[in-house]
């Protein structure tokens, strides 16, 4: 699986397009959080999370027996597999890979919906007929906005997605890792419905929302309070530092009655991704429609090594399931779509600010009009 962020394959790179993180980078209260964590270092952490549970509980309106704590978001989501032990795990296609290796570590058999480019890869009322078919005990990942393509669910369908899931007793795993950096993500967020849905998971991260990936910091949200048990019992002992609990609990306490952070976050992504997708459809990219900090478009060209060799790196989406055969081109040898007649390659880049996007577009243009 290639995900974005390899900086250390990749050496000699200026500019990191291929990650998905708030524009604005970590706030100085999460990196004097950990600059202070120094003299710490020689305690273990609280292997229970408290005061960060307390804050989480405290901020989401849900008890704080509800909320556990994790080394990223990743590792909740294996933990929730594990915990679960689905027979059959579905997942709509493209989005995170993680979801396929959370559900192939819990030994589960794969089903993937395809999402159709002539919808926008949309979730659409297409995916009812494979819901309905899950037994009992099942398990769907679903991605809100989704990764790579950044577009939302319509609310009304992941409502009744939820519901058919409760009364056929499917899990249903929300990943709500990028709605933070949208507006009215606490009107849009499926926490509300977790008093009413035992079978309802919601996993977020600090790292998108607070560009603090290296500090490996997300959490959970559920109402069965043995579930949460059970998926404590997959995570390590100690599985979240004393430096991402910090850091966490510093996030937190912008929050108040206004975050003036998230705030400019928002107003920066979507002026942004405005100006990006004008300027990437002037070229004659295909650009997907969506709201989150990242973007996913395809061309005719191959950007991603000349790109890399400039200094830049972006995310190459063409091997992703989902994508891979999305345009009808045979695969080579080692897995990767081959040129045929100028069918399009698919990239996904995350926003940085108005100066590194004019950058990446400027560059972009020269090879695209060459």
């Amino acid at each position: 699986m290639e995900h974005g962020g390899d900086i250390y394959t990749n050496r000699g790179i200026e500019l990191d397009f291929s990650v998905n993180l708030n524009p604005l980078g970590p706030p100085e209260e999460v990196r004097s959080a950990l600059q202070s964590m120094l003299d710490a270092s020689a305690c273990y952490p609280d292997p229970h999370c408290r005061e960060l549970r307390h804050a989480l509980a405290r901020k989401l309106e849900v008890p704080e027996e509800w909320v556990l704590c994790g080394n990223g978001a990743s590792e909740l989501l294996l933990a929730a597999a594990q915990a679960i032990r689905p027979a059959k795990v579905l997942i709509p296609v493209p989005t995170y890979q993680g979801y396929e290796r959370a559900a192939a570590a819990a030994g589960a058999e794969t089903i993937f919906h395809q999402l159709m480019e002539e919808n926008g890869f949309e979730i659409t009322d297409d995916i009812w007929q494979d819901i309905e078919a899950l037994p009992a005990g099942s398990l769907l990942f679903v991605c809100n906005p989704n990764n790579p393509v950044g577009n939302c669910i319509r609310e009304d369908l992941l409502q009744k997605i939820a519901e058919k899931c409760r009364s056929a007793g499917v899990y249903l795993l929300v990943d709500e890792c990028y709605l933070e950096l949208l507006p009215d993500e606490a009107a849009r967020s499926m926490r509300h419905y977790l008093p009413r849905n035992p079978y309802l998971l919601i996993v977020r991260a600090f790292t998108k929302t607070y560009a603090m990936p290296g500090a490996r910091l997300g959490y959970l949200m559920a109402s069965d309070q043995a579930l949460i048990e059970k998926i404590h019992l997959q995570q390590p002992e100690w599985s979240v530092s004393m430096f991402a609990q910090k850091a966490g609990l510093a996030a937190l306490s912008l929050d108040g009655t206004t975050n003036a952070y998230l705030a400019s976050a928002r107003d920066l992504i979507r002026e942004e991704r405005a100006c990006v997708c004008q300027r990437l459809r002037d070229l004659g990219a295909e650009v997907y429609d969506g709201e989150a900090g990242f973007v996913l478009f395809s061309c005719s060209r191959e950007l991603y090594e000349p790109l890399r060799e400039s200094g830049i790196l972006i995310r190459r989406c063409d091997s992703m399931r989902g994508l891979e055969h999305a345009d009808g081109r045979p695969q080579g040898a080692d897995g990767r779509p081959q040129d045929v007649d100028g069918r399009p390659h698919f990239y996904r880049i995350g926003l940085r600010g108005h100066g590194d996007n004019t950058r990446l577009m400027d560059r972009i243009q020269e090879l695209l009009l060459r």
